[in-house]
C-alpha cells in the first residue's frame, strides 16, 4: 500500500495550478483596482498554463484506471482542476469587463487561440 492514496503528480499540477490562479485573481483586481487595460490584457495568456494543466489531469487521472481507490480519488481531483481552471476563466471575465470599464468597448479576451492586442 502507498503512503498516500492518488498521484504526486495530479497534486503537483493541482498545486501549480493553485499558483498560477492566485496571481490572476490578484492581477484581475489589481488591474480593476487601477484600471489598467495593459494588465487586462494579460489575463488570456496568464491562463493558458491553467488550461494545459486541466487537461493533464485527465490523463493523469486515467492513469489510475487499475486501483478503484486510487481511480476515484483522481476523478475528485479531475473535478477540482475543473474548478480551478473556471477560477481562471472568471478571472479573464473580469478582465474583460475591467477593459469595457476602461475603453467602453467590450471584447472577448477568452480565445487563446489568438494574441489579444490593446485598442490603438
Amino acid at each position: 500500500m502507498r503512503d498516500k492514496p492518488g498521484s504526486d503528480v495530479m497534486r503537483e499540477q493541482l498545486r501549480e495550478m493553485g499558483d498560477h490562479v492566485v496571481r490572476m485573481v490578484r492581477a484581475a483586481m489589481e488591474a480593476f483596482a487601477k484600471r489598467d487595460l495593459e494588465l487586462c490584457l494579460q489575463l488570456p495568456k496568464m491562463d493558458d498554463p491553467v488550461d494545459r494543466l486541466n487537461r493533464l489531469t485527465h490523463l493523469e487521472a486515467l492513469k489510475l484506471a487499475d486501483d478503484p481507490a486510487a481511480l476515484d480519488w483522481g476523478l475528485h481531483m479531475n473535478l477540482a482542476a475543473r474548478a480551478l481552471e473556471r477560477v481562471g476563466d472568471n478571472a479573464v471575465d473580469i478582465a474583460e469587463q475591467v477593459g469595457f470599464l476602461v475603453t467602453g468597448r467590450f471584447r472577448e479576451y477568452t480565445d487563446a487561440s489568438h494574441e489579444v492586442r490593446p485598442e490603438g
